[in-house]
């Protein structure tokens, strides 16, 4: 059976996992309901103390599992990793994230459409100057059309406002390419 309805789940990934979920009607291509969260993988209590970065893959993983399950996109979109020299431990941990995110979404669904973006092209893509801080992009993602009626930016964490982002950018893509979207459906 056809649904009027398809969904696009977009990460900002990282310790504190930024999620977006937004319905979009498949006629009008309007945003019809945008869901954020923030999953908080600092606070997950290690399976083996000593590599604390396996209990968080294995808690992303089931994460990922259900909310795919329940969601069931068309279109899962992430910022990429970007180079850090000062924090080389924190760019290894963020590539392993998108790599699960990536892989998770795969095993899903290995039709699902998957849009990764660089940060820069992200705050450029929503407004934002490239190098905006999170004040700024708070700011940036509040004046975005289609988001205040959901979303009340001020009283969400930055990583879901970097979601939210990621998520605005892949809804403005989708809708101004719709005939991509019809070859993925």
């Amino acid at each position: 059976m056809l649904t009027k309805y398809f969904k696009t789940i977009s990460f900002d990934p990282g310790n504190n996992l930024g999620v977006t979920i937004m319905t979009i009607e498949y006629d009008t291509f309007k945003i019809i309901d945008i869901i954020t969260e923030t999953v908080i993988l600092n606070d997950i209590i290690p399976i083996d103390p000593v590599d604390v970065m396996r209990s968080r893959t294995v808690h992303l993983q089931k994460y990922l599992a259900k909310l795919f399950e329940k969601h069931q996109p068309l279109v899962v979109s992430f910022e990429l990793s970007f180079a850090n020299i000062r924090f080389p431990k924190a760019v290894i941990q963020l590539t392993q994230y998108i790599t699960i995110i990536e892989a998770m979404t795969v095993a899903y669904n290995p039709f699902t459409k998957i849009f990764k973006y660089a940060p820069k092209f992200i705050k450029k893509g929503i407004g934002a100057s490239g190098n905006a801080d999170k004040d700024a992009m708070t700011v940036a993602v509040g004046k975005l059309n289609g988001i205040e009626s959901y979303v009340d930016v001020k009283r969400v964490s930055e990583h879901e406002v970097d979601s939210l982002a990621i998520a605005y950018l892949t809804y403005d893509i989708i809708k101004n390419h719709r005939w991509q979207m019809l070859m993925i459906v």
